[in-house]
């Protein structure tokens, strides 16, 4: 299948998707952050997963609806488009971004205990989210270029590991450090999972404004709930990663109304639909 200088190849072996879905997840992951994660929640760390276990599975399905109304790739960017409107679609995509550029940071920082491949992972998810911004006109065109040799977005790549070891160079210098990274990480994903609820609230309650039976539970209460915790943990985040974040979401509002793009919908880029994802 041959693509434009803009757009990745849209074929993946049944055993790289499993094998990149089981790399991204981090198995070790909790080992490196147990210690923070051990004296942040005074020993109760079984109940913080089973909490955080619970909040994810309301994302789950809020993710599931909006996947199925909006099959693009570019997820929670395209989700919060479709749902609320262009500008929210640019602040999700903006935050979401704040995650995948800094996931390698955590990685790097404990990378004595297996994680570098996670690493590696998260610079591909955060490139591709770049690239999809970028190609939608909300960031930089020269982001969304796709090497014609290695048929990834290079330049996308390398901002996400300049960036990625950046933070990760300034993190370690700070006693904090590790805490501190994991909140911002998580800073940006929080924020574009609030957005995601709201999105399927706004998508399925008041643009289609469904009648069918079960549809105030599933696409009102359910997301309510999966936002509202959220909430509550960006507002108990640490101080730091919640300046940082206010000061990213900043950036980003600050250029995309300098280069007026905020609140402008998107360009035409192909979706799901229109060109399917081949399992090979």
């Amino acid at each position: 299948m041959t693509t434009s200088s803009s757009e990745l190849k849209r074929s993946l072996s049944m055993s790289k998707l499993i094998f990149m879905g089981l790399v991204f997840i981090g198995p070790l992951a909790p080992i490196g952050i147990f210690g923070t994660l051990d004296a942040k929640s005074n020993g109760a760390v079984a109940t913080v997963y089973l909490v955080a276990t619970f909040a994810l599975a309301l994302t789950g399905s809020s993710y599931m609806r909006m996947s199925r109304e909006v099959p693009r790739a570019d997820s929670v960017f395209a989700y919060a488009n479709a749902g609320i409107g262009p500008r929210t679609g640019n602040i999700a995509g903006w935050m979401i971004l704040l995650d995948y550029v800094l996931v390698p940071s955590i990685a790097f920082m404990i990378a004595g205990i297996g994680m570098a491949f996670c690493a590696m992972v998260g610079q591909a998810a955060g490139a591709r989210i770049i690239l999809d911004m970028s190609r939608s006109g909300q960031l930089p065109t020269a982001l969304s270029k796709v090497s014609a040799k290695r048929q990834v977005p290079s330049l996308a790549v390398i901002v996400v590991a300049i960036c990625s070891i950046g933070v990760s160079l300034w993190t370690s210098t700070r006693p904090d450090g590790l805490d501190l990274l994991s909140s911002l990480v998580n800073m940006g994903a929080l924020v574009a999972f609030v957005l995601l609820h709201a999105s399927v609230i706004g998508y399925y309650l008041v643009r289609q404004k469904a009648s069918v039976r079960g549809t105030w539970f599933s696409h009102g209460v359910i997301p309510a709930v999966g936002a509202l915790m959220f909430v509550f943990v960006i507002i108990a985040a640490n101080p730091l990663a919640q300046i940082v974040a206010v000061i990213w979401l900043a950036v980003g509002l600050i250029y995309a109304i300098a280069t007026r793009q905020f609140g402008k919908a998107e360009q035409n880029v192909p979706d799901l639909e229109e060109e399917p994802l081949i399992m090979q």
